[in-house]
Order: C-alpha cells, then sequence, then structure tokens
C-alpha cells in the first residue's frame, strides 16, 4: 500500500496488545470526534452565555430607564406639591394679616376710646375741684356763694375762674409734647406709607392739636393732627413720661406693663415714687435727661 511518513515525538507512543487493537482500531479517531463535539458544545454554551449576558443587560436597562422614569414622575409629582404648598402657605398668611390689621384696627380704636373717656373723666375731675377752690376764696374774701355784694369782684372772679378753666382745659385736653414716640393710626397722612409706622415728635404746632413728626425711616411729617396718633410705648426698663394727670411730663423708668389691664408702673426720676396708669397716659420718652437724674 501507500506509505505515509509519520514523525512521533518522545513519550507519545503507547505500547497495546494485538487483541486490544482488533477491539478499538479506530480510537483515535473517536478521540478527536469527542474532542470536535466538546469544542461545539463549548461555542454553543459560549454563545448561549453571551445571549444571556446581552438579554441581562438589555433587562437592566430597561429596569434603569423605568427606574428613571418613576423617578422624573415623583420628581413633578413633588415640585407640584411645593408649588401647592407655598400657595397654601401664601393664603394663610394673607388672611393672617388681614386679621391681625383688623385686630390692631380694633385696638388702637378702643384705646383711642378709653383715653378720651378717661380725659374727659380728668376734665370733669377738675371742673369740680376748681369751682371748689372758687366756693373756697369767695366764703375767704366775704362773699355769699350764690350773690356778689360788688359788681367789680364778681367780674373778676369770673374771669379769673375762666383763666383757670381755660389753662387746665390746656393742660388736659392735649397731650402732644415733643421728644416723645407716636405712631401713625391712619392711612390720610403720606398716602398711606406711614401706616402703623412709627416715629418721634420733632415740634408742637398750634396748641398741641398738630405735630411735626420725624419717622423712624427718614420722612418728615409737618402738621399731623393729634387724632392721627397715639403714643408708642417703652420696653420694661426704658425711659417714659407721663402725659395726664397731676405727674404731667413726669419722666420716670417703666417698670412693668400689662396690655391685658391696659396698666403701666413708672418710678419718677424726681422724688423714686412709684405710680400706676394706664398705658394711654405714658409714652416713650426720646429726649435727654437731667443730670441730677442721672446720677
Amino acid at each position: 500500500g501507500e506509505s505515509i511518513n509519520v514523525s512521533v515525538k518522545k513519550g507519545d507512543v503507547i505500547l497495546v496488545s494485538k487483541s486490544d487493537l482488533e477491539n478499538d482500531p479506530f480510537h483515535e479517531e473517536e478521540h478527536n470526534s469527542s474532542d470536535k463535539l466538546s469544542e461545539s458544545d463549548h461555542d454553543k454554551r459560549k454563545s448561549k452565555r453571551s445571549r444571556d449576558t446581552n438579554e441581562k443587560v438589555r433587562k437592566s436597562q430597561g429596569q434603569s430607564r423605568s427606574r428613571s422614569r418613576s423617578r422624573s414622575r415623583e420628581h413633578k409629582r413633588d415640585r407640584k406639591d411645593r408649588r401647592h404648598e407655598r400657595s397654601r402657605s401664601r393664603e394663610r398668611y394673607k388672611r393672617h394679616k388681614s386679621s391681625r390689621d383688623a385686630e390692631n384696627d380694633n385696638d388702637s380704636t378702643d384705646r383711642k376710646s378709653k383715653r378720651d373717656r378717661e380725659r374727659s373723666r380728668d376734665r370733669k375731675s377738675h371742673k369740680r375741684s376748681d369751682e371748689k377752690k372758687d366756693n373756697k376764696r369767695r366764703r375767704e374774701n366775704g362773699y355769699d356763694s350764690n350773690s356778689v355784694r360788688n359788681g367789680d369782684d364778681s367780674r373778676k372772679l369770673k374771669k379769673s375762674k375762666r383763666e383757670d378753666e381755660n389753662s387746665v382745659q390746656k393742660s388736659t385736653e392735649h397731650w402732644l409734647t415733643p421728644n416723645i414716640r407716636v405712631r401713625v393710626v391712619t392711612k390720610k397722612i403720606a398716602k398711606g406709607r406711614q401706616y402703623k409706622q412709627k416715629g418721634v415728635v420733632m415740634d408742637v404746632l398750634n396748641q398741641g392739636t398738630y405735630a411735626v413728626v420725624h419717622m423712624d425711616n427718614g420722612e418728615l411729617i409737618e402738621r399731623v393732627p393729634e387724632r392721627y396718633l397715639e403714643t408708642a410705648l417703652p420696653k420694661v426698663g426704658g425711659n417714659a413720661i407721663i402725659l395726664t394727670g397731676s405727674n404731667q411730663f413726669a419722666k420716670g423708668k417703666l417698670l412693668e406693663r400689662n396690655s391685658s389691664k391696659g396698666r403701666g408702673i413708672i418710678q419718677l426720676f424726681e422724688d423714686m415714687n412709684v405710680v400706676t396708669l394706664g398705658l394711654d397716659d405714658i409714652a416713650e420718652w426720646c429726649g435727654s435727661l437731667d443730670d441730677e437724674y442721672l446720677d
């Protein structure tokens, strides 16, 4: 037959028996075919693994896209909820502000009416005290309380009485004085810019009926009527001035204030006495104090 040149390495030759060779003459070919089969199986497994990997990648990408879409929807819902919450908070703030302004208006009106009542009582009490003094003076001078002997003397008494009444009325009717802190309670002046704002009285005009007010924001308003202003109170421990009563225009230190009862306690600088007054009769003193008060 045809001869084939076969090169064999050392150690590749295995001795077998003749019977084994007869029983399994194609052992090398089967081994080669098994190797081929194993290689094909390996390729199939490799392709399957690659398909599985690609499938997992696609699934993970789809899941990531779905998660991103869900997160974007959640962010949109959160932004919408925050906008709704801000709008609700603005509405609540507007309602609260309107109710607070209404309460402040009512409080200022109540304080003004209470102050007017107390001033009318003070005027009546001063009038009664003046009448008692006049009657006493008439009795001391030998005049009857019902009739006067001399017409000139009666005219003099009437004139003095009128002067006394005018002086008392001037002292009790108007409370404005320089260097006190006040609050504007109307929108009729300065085009409503200074409504509910505070300022200091720089000067008093027309016997206390008008004031020149220097506002805290720097604006100067002239000829502000007294009825458009109310007193501003100092903090506890601050300097205060008494605007009505027997201690009118006396200065002291505010020791205590009770807004519910409308009362305040002041210790006077002059004699260190402690007096209790209505809050409408007290104002913050912004001027300088005498040297003896500072000592």
